[in-house]
């Protein structure tokens, strides 16, 4: 048996009364409420994003969007100039323009340049 140092109380019972449950569900929750508040408005929505190596997660992180009525997701191509290659993966939701792929290949650092492109290129397009 573990012997507590004075003052320390009990480890395990000081998250008893912590709402870690609530933080696993309330994102969910909350995201359901965005979507139906969207609704409501006719908001459009879209979503900015970057990936590198992600071909085996980029179709379900697609769908789920689309699922939850995002109207266009940007994806920019941080992946190396000789990588993987998203079109082989979601081709078909490029095509029919949910997904925009743009070429940001072999650039280090990229986030903020990114969003400041995303940004700059829709925020009169989008809500």
């Amino acid at each position: 048996m573990l012997k507590q140092k004075k003052g320390e109380g009990n480890k395990i019972n000081k998250y008893k009364n912590k709402p870690i449950l609530k933080l696993i569900i309330f994102p969910p929750i909350l995201f359901i409420i965005i979507q139906d508040y969207i609704n409501k408005k006719n908001l459009k929505v879209c979503v900015c994003t970057l990936g590198r190596k992600e071909n085996l997660y980029i179709r379900e992180f697609v769908n789920h969007y689309e699922n939850y009525g995002v109207d266009k997701i940007f994806l920019y191509d941080n992946n190396k100039k000789d990588g993987e290659r998203f079109e082989d993966v979601i081709d078909d939701y490029i095509k029919k323009g949910f997904v925009e792929l743009l070429d940001w290949r072999g650039r280090d650092q990229p986030i903020f340049p990114i969003m400041n492109d995303c940004y700059n290129k829709n925020k009169n397009n989008y809500d």
